[in-house]
């Protein structure tokens, strides 16, 4: 078993809850905070505070991945699949405001840029830091075999 205060015994469900509780706790406040800042930035149109929300946010996925390496655990899929679904909801309402909404000003749109051009980034460099150049682009093409199951190769 991992490393546990004397005198305690943890299972294996009991650490899975603590990992689970530490990310949760980390976003509460990141997320909570990062987003607050950014809301405020459209707002105001100000791209120094919308730059502070997104850096709250920033380090929000950082502390995840401090944690995750705490407890010696990886992205599980319902996260990796909550993260895409939230981007996909932020650049579809950012792309519908940005069509719909006549207000919508320039300012705004440098602040919704920053911040899907931030998170493309993110993407990127984490994806690089964690399986290399050539283990991140194999995830994405992989040697499938030859074309309709024949023996040669076009």
């Amino acid at each position: 078993m991992r490393g546990t205060p004397r005198g305690a015994s943890m299972t294996e469900t009991d650490y899975d809850a603590e990992h689970r509780l530490a990310v949760l706790t980390s976003w509460a406040l990141c997320g909570s905070l990062g987003l607050g800042l950014v809301a405020t930035a459209f707002r105001a149109e100000s791209l120094v505070v919308a730059g502070a929300g997104y850096a709250v946010l920033i380090a929000g996925f950082v502390s995840h991945l401090v944690i995750n390496r705490i407890y010696v655990r990886d992205f599980r899929p319902g996260e990796i699949v909550t993260a895409i679904g939230l981007f996909g909801v932020a650049a579809l309402t950012f792309l519908a405001s940005w069509a719909l909404i006549p207000g919508f000003s320039a300012r705004d749109v440098e602040i919704g840029v920053l911040g899907l051009g931030l998170v493309a980034a993110g993407f990127v460099v984490y994806l690089t830091a964690r399986h290399g150049l050539t283990g991140a682009f194999s995830m994405f093409h992989s040697d499938r075999g030859p074309p309709n199951g024949s023996g040669r190769r076009d």
